[in-house]
Formats: structure tokens, sequence, C-alpha cells
């Protein structure tokens, strides 16, 4: 038990060392057609935070997401350096709208100058990476409107 506990102490510890808001507060929702899709969020709202990303993660649960948040709109561009698994991203503009998706992005293993990017086609404020094919099984497309509860 005393093993249990320290570890807790140590996750906790290194976990606020991270920099990410706490997931339990922070949440966004996709409306689509159909229904509403709730996530919770780590926010990446400046530049380490946003060059960090979800690098070096083993893994990442369908029911969360990361949210770049920016303090204009402009063209973000997003690579896949030193990720473990393929994401979905969701370019959203300060109206909220989804703007652009880009689904199934594959990690990149080589040299950073030849990863691909995944650059913005529209002015965005807000993007959103979650788990590849999140956006396709549950229907989300351009034009949904995202409710940020941040």
């Amino acid at each position: 038990m005393k093993y249990f506990i320290a570890l807790l102490i140590i996750v906790a510890i290194v976990g606020g060392f991270i920099g990410y808001r706490s997931l339990s507060k922070h949440t966004v929702s996709i409306r689509t057609d159909k229904k509403t899709y709730k996530l919770l969020v780590e926010i990446a709202d400046d530049s380490s935070e946003r060059a960090l990303g979800l690098m070096n993660r083993e893994f990442f649960s369908d029911d969360k997401a990361m949210l770049f948040i920016y303090e204009k709109e402009g063209h973000p561009s997003f690579w896949m350096k030193n990720m473990n698994f393929p994401l979905d991203i969701i370019f959203i503009g300060s109206d909220f709208k989804i703007r652009q998706i880009e689904q199934e992005v594959q990690p990149c293993f080589s040299d950073a100058l030849d990863c691909p990017r995944m650059i913005s086609s529209f002015p965005v404020q807000y993007v959103l990476e979650v788990n590849s094919g999140y956006t396709k099984r549950r229907q989300i497309k351009v034009g949904n409107v995202v409710n940020l509860s941040l």
C-alpha cells in the first residue's frame, strides 16, 4: 500500500510538470446533425505546450482530446513527429465552426524536416486533436459546431 501511495504522489508531481491544464475541468462538445459528443481536453495555449502536443505518448483514450488555442486566427501547421499513434486533426474557426478535418494522420518517425505538415487551408483559432477514426465513427464534418467549456 505504501508503494501504491508513493506511486500516486509521483504521478501527480510529474503530471504537474507537464504543463497541461487538468482534464477534469475542461471539455469540448462537438454537435453533429444527430448527436453531441463530449471530450475531456488538455489545453495547449502557449508555444512550448503547442510544440510538445501529444509527442511521445503511448496512448490517448477515445474520450480525450488536445485543444490548441491561438490568440487570433491564422493557418497553424501540425506534424506528427515523435507520435506513437495516428490522429484526426480538427481545425476550428473563431466562430467555433469546424473548417477542416484531416483524418487518420500517421506518425512520422524520420527527421523532422521530412515529416509532412498539415496546414489549415482556412483561418482558424483552435485545433483539436483526437484519436484516429474518431471523426469518421461519429460522422463529424466541416460546419459542425464546437462548444468550449474552459
